[in-house]
């Protein structure tokens, strides 16, 4: 928008300069020779000569400078649709990143130990990927809900979340690596900011489970550790007012 601001008020000025050049070269002539009309065709012709040699070079420079403004413009429109075509790349790649992790979180958690298996079918535990991850995500930062979870649960989770985790953090880092690159393309701050919630509590889940390892730029994108806080201070705030509910039921 500014580039097209700034072609338009090139335009308009070589306009206005050009007109004005133009008016003065003819008030220059008037004043000096005077406004009236002559029947002699030498006059005319002196006249023709100055118009040629004054106003047919402003013409001419006016032209050229025309000419460098199209080129401006043109090269300018280039450089929007350039850019435009690689936002809708970006916008393709984080729309395929993110159909491949709700794919992975919305599926059943892959080479689940036997141990925990059989211990989550006796206690009739089928949850999906995200859920599972949540789940453990509670047990690793205290959640008070998660202290009855059965204890097969927290023995296997390790290797678990390790299974499923290294698949998750390669599609959440190259997610992070492409939101990067549309914001910096100046694509939209709205679409960055649906992916980013989107995907926080996933990335903290797997972040605070402290033997999986997050890129630095997907920890500062999806703001893992602030997060973290969050939740542990929710988390602790549910554990102090649970004896006092407990008190007040009958």
């Amino acid at each position: 928008m500014p580039a097209r601001i700034s072609s338009s008020t090139s335009i308009s000025v070589a306009i206005i300069a050009t007109i004005a050049a133009t008016v003065a070269m003819l008030w220059l002539y008037a004043s000096t020779f005077g406004i009236e009309f002559s029947r002699s065709p030498s006059d005319w012709g002196v006249f023709g000569d100055y118009v040629g040699g004054t106003l047919g070079t402003l013409f001419s420079f006016a032209a050229f400078v025309g000419v460098l403004i199209t080129i401006r413009i043109q090269d300018q429109q280039l450089r929007h649709q350039q850019q435009q075509s690689h936002r809708d790349e970006l916008q393709r790649l984080l729309a395929s990143t993110s159909s491949n992790l709700d794919g992975w979180l919305a599926g059943s958690p892959p080479n689940i130990p036997p141990e925990l298996r059989e211990s989550m079918e006796r206690e009739k535990f089928a949850a999906s990927t995200y859920v599972f991850l949540r789940t453990v995500g509670r047990i690793r930062l205290g959640h008070p809900d998660a202290v009855g979870t059965f204890d097969a649960l927290k023995t296997h989770s390790s290797e678990a979340v390790r299974s499923i985790g290294y698949l998750l953090i390669q599609e959440l880092d190259q997610l992070a690596t492409c939101l990067r690159e549309y914001e910096n393309a100046e694509g939209s701050a709205a679409i960055a900011s649906i992916y980013k919630t989107r995907y926080r509590l996933v990335a903290t889940w797997l972040h605070c489970w402290g033997e999986l390892r997050l890129s630095e730029l997907a920890i500062q994108t999806f703001q893992t550790e602030e997060e973290m806080k969050l939740l542990r201070q929710q988390f602790a705030a549910l554990t102090t007012h649970e004896p006092k509910a407990a008190a007040n039921t009958p």
